[in-house]
Order: structure tokens, then C-alpha cells, then sequence
């Protein structure tokens, strides 16, 4: 769209220029031009048509770049998140559980919170009160400091402080009950097992204890709406593996293929 409206600018610009032309060059090569004016308005038209059509072709395109330049940075985001994942793992001997819950059972705490530290946020992981809920007044207030490492820069329908990417946990899955798993707990091959997903416009916060579940994984990559992996990048979602690698999970991805990195059999 934008090539067209600056060729359609180009093209009007080329008529304007004429007729100043027309006005400020001498007498003789004003005479030139006077002929040319006398061309009738459907020439006129066609001669702005191909001027537009001309620069059209010319100007590169812009939004091509940019939305693959998006893209990469989502991948890059996941891959940040799988890093800190596994410093944690490193650390603790297990991963993050999938929330921290409460004396009767309520998830409390994001692991999002969790990882904080291995983001390089330990400024906003001491600013956290993990006596309170995470919709306490007080944390609720960390919402608009939600780092960028959780937000695809392409999901521009995500409301602020909204994450991008979730865990695939509960039943069925090593991160069920809040449990903390350790990489040993995982079926099939890490290369391969997906464990982070992308969600468009999830309406989530990155402080809220909540993922997706497997059946809602299962649905297959859509375009948002219902908890899903969902995306606004063209042709699939980003997702991260056990291994910490990234890949871009295609739409056309076959229920029993998708099963298989989800959850594939001991």
C-alpha cells in the first residue's frame, strides 16, 4: 500500500512540476510545453497511471523487511525466555514450576516472575511482593514494567503489559499441579519437544499464573481468539523447544504431528 501512495504523490508531483515549468521556463521551450498541454484529459490520466505504476515497481518495499524484522525479534524474545529457563534449571535442578500457589491451592505467582532474575530484571523482581497475589494492588502496579522479552513486537492488538508466550502446562503435561519438573521428567527428544508457545492478543498478563493447557495447544496454530497458539506473523507461531532452540510451528502442522511435539509417548 504505501509504494502506491507514494508513487500516487511521485505522479502528482511530476504534474505540478510541469506546470510550473510551463510558467518559469523561457518563451521557446514554453511553446514546446504549450503543445504537450493540449493533450486531452483521458492522456493526462493515462500519463499519471503510468507514472505510478513506474514508481510503484522502483520503490522497494518496506513493510516486508520490518514485519520479517519482527518476526526474528520474536524469535529471539523465546529464545531469551528458553535461555533463562534453563539458567533456572541450572540453578534450582529443575525448571520454574508453571505458578507458585497459595495455602489452599489458588495459583498465586507466575513462573514469568520466576525467571525475572535470569532476564536480568532482579531490579523487578525485588520490586514483586510475593506475600501478596500477583493482582494485588501492589503488583498490579508492575504490570506497565513488563519486560520486552515477553511481548512479540508484532502482536500490536496486545493490550499493554499483556504476554506473548506462554508454557503448554496441566494435565498431560511435566508442568501439571504446579509442579516443578526437571528436564529428565520430559518425553521424546528435546530437539523436538515443545514447551513454549506464542499466543496473539491473549489478554494475559505477564504477572498473571496462567498458561495453556495441552488441549488448547492442540488446536493447532490459529490467528487469536481462543486460547491457541495464535499468531500475527504470516504462515505459523513461534514456539520453544526443550533444548532452548526456536521454531516456527506451520499452520498446516497435522494433528498427529502436532501431538507428537507436544507430548509424544515415553
Amino acid at each position: 500500500m504505501l509504494p502506491v501512495v507514494v508513487a500516487a504523490l511521485g505522479a502528482v508531483g511530476v504534474l505540478v512540476a510541469w506546470e510550473v515549468a510551463f510558467v518559469l521556463l523561457p518563451i521557446p521551450i514554453g511553446i514546446l510545453l504549450f503543445r504537450f498541454r493540449l493533450l486531452s484529459g483521458g492522456d493526462t490520466m493515462i500519463i499519471v497511471l503510468i507514472v505510478m505504476i513506474v514508481l510503484a515497481i522502483l520503490l522497494p518495499p518496506v513493510e516486508a523487511p520490518r514485519s520479517s524484522a519482527r518476526r526474528e525479534q520474536c524469535g529471539l524474545n523465546i529464545k531469551q525466555i528458553m535461555l533463562a529457563l534453563h539458567e533456572y534449571h541450572d540453578v534450582y535442578g529443575a525448571f520454574p514450576p508453571a505458578y507458585l500457589a497459595d495455602a489452599e491451592g489458588r495459583p498465586m505467582h507466575s513462573w514469568r516472575v520466576l525467571i525475572l532474575p535470569f532476564l536480568g530484571r532482579q531490579d523487578l523482581y525485588e520490586l514483586y511482593d510475593f506475600s501478596q497475589p500477583w493482582n494485588s494492588p501492589a503488583n498490579r502496579s508492575l504490570m506497565a514494567q513488563a519486560p520486552l522479552d515477553f511481548m512479540c513486537p508484532s502482536d500490536t492488538a496486545r493490550a499493554p503489559g499483556d504476554a506473548s508466550y506462554f508454557l503448554v502446562a496441566g494435565d498431560g503435561t511435566p508442568w501439571a499441579s504446579g509442579h516443578a519438573p526437571s528436564i529428565e521428567e520430559f518425553t521424546g527428544r528435546p530437539a523436538e519437544r515443545i514447551v513454549l508457545v506464542e499466543v496473539a492478543n491473549s489478554g494475559i498478563p505477564w504477572t498473571e499464573p496462567r498458561d495453556i493447557s495441552l488441549n488448547e495447544a492442540l488446536l493447532g496454530v490459529g490467528t487469536g481468539g481462543a486460547p491457541r497458539i495464535s499468531s500475527p506473523h504470516p504462515g505459523g507461531a513461534q514456539t520453544g523447544r526443550l533444548d532452548g532452540s526456536v521454531w516456527f510451528l506451520l499452520e498446516q502442522t497435522r494433528p498427529k504431528e502436532l501431538r507428537r511435539l507436544l507430548a509424544p509417548p515415553p
